[in-house]
């Protein structure tokens, strides 16, 4: 990565705060736009402002790296499936062909992959049963080669798969048998699914946008189940599910952590936005929709029930901190329409 880094530092490409991965020209060309190099690991995706500057790139650069040059409106990289309409200003990600290799290699006949559920999971998924434990390491690695195969999958364009793939990756150090039947279900539901993807529209205003919903003690040991889903103003462009790492003592308080999850990944948001110069002017302040009205009276309230949540305190006044700031403004959202939803529990299918 450092030599990679010195190499696009002398090209005129500086690193973002927000993500060092993630590198801009430091000049814009005639037309006033800049040119960007995004690096994942030994794979860089550099994105023009046009033809000229692509080329410049290609020359510079071909002379300590493999390069290959795609122009068409269809790209593919990492495993993902870019296509971009010019006409219609609409981009669509998504992984149709490594989806394919994941089923091909996961060794499930062609049978049981013809009965397809509705759903990645279920109920079932939550419930602890005393189910022996995979009995080989072959089997142990096969299971965990599987989920984290998933879960490239759901973290990148499948935010339908997320919440089943995250709780299937805590079993990783023992799974059982339950563990692996519920990956085949996954993988059965990919099975029907596998064209599925996300869909940007570029005549839409961009406006970013978080999600952010709790589930309250939903695994066995009694911990609550977060989601976070960012939007800006079309596709998921991140999403997280994650079990939360403390006890809490109401659904409020769960939601209460997530809020403070949320309102980090909304500076965050902001000052890659900012960096990225998506907008002429100030980068606008992130709409953060929450389902739960105590939470956001929490959150609003100088001194909202301190002795019920004072050991909560540094999670409360950071989200005080950032709607005081302007960073963030929270909106109630009822919960039939909270779009994180699937990530702090199973769909029903």
């Amino acid at each position: 990565h450092e030599f990679l880094r010195t190499k696009l530092y002398d090209a005129g490409y500086s690193p973002l705060r927000a993500d060092p991965c993630v590198m801009v020209s430091t000049r814009p060309n005639s037309a006033g736009k800049y040119s960007y190099v995004a690096i994942h690991v030994d794979d860089m995706l550099h994105c023009g402002a046009d033809q000229e500057v692509v080329d410049s790139f290609t020359a510079r650069m071909k002379d300590f790296c493999e390069l290959s040059s795609q122009h068409e409106r269809s790209i593919s990289y990492l495993g993902l499936n870019i296509e971009y309409d010019p006409d219609r200003k609409v981009l669509r990600v998504d992984q149709r062909g490594y989806a394919q290799a994941l089923l091909d290699r996961s060794g499930i006949d062609d049978t049981a992959l013809k009965k397809v559920p509705t759903a990645p999971s279920s109920a079932e998924l939550m419930k602890e049963e005393d189910d022996a434990e995979l009995h080989t390491e072959n089997e142990q690695k096969d299971y965990r080669s599987l989920v984290m195969g998933i879960m490239f999958l759901a973290r990148l364009t499948r935010p339908d798969l997320l919440f089943t793939t995250t709780v299937l990756a805590t079993h990783c150090s023992h799974p059982t048998l339950k563990n692996m039947r519920e990956v085949y279900r996954v993988l059965r539901y990919i099975k029907g699914t596998v064209n599925y993807g996300l869909t940007m529209r570029g005549k839409m205003e961009i406006q970013p946008v978080i999600f952010a919903d709790a589930s309250h003690a939903l695994h066995p040991s009694g911990h609550g189940h977060g989601g976070i889903l960012i939007t800006l103003g079309t596709a998921p462009i991140l999403t997280r599910s994650f079990k939360i790492s403390m006890a809490t003592r109401s659904s409020a308080e769960s939601e209460l952590v997530c809020l403070d999850e949320a309102a980090a990944y909304a500076v965050w948001l902001r000052l890659l936005l900012y960096e990225l110069q998506a907008f002429k002017k100030d980068v606008p302040t992130v709409t953060v929709y929450q389902d739960n009205k105590s939470t956001i009276e929490m959150a609003k309230q100088p001194y909202y029930n301190f002795k019920r949540s004072k050991h909560l305190l540094v999670r409360e006044n950071y989200v005080k901190e950032k709607l005081h700031t302007g960073d963030i403004q929270i909106i109630y959202m009822p919960t039939e329409e909270m779009l994180a939803d699937i990530l702090t529990k199973p769909v029903s299918g």
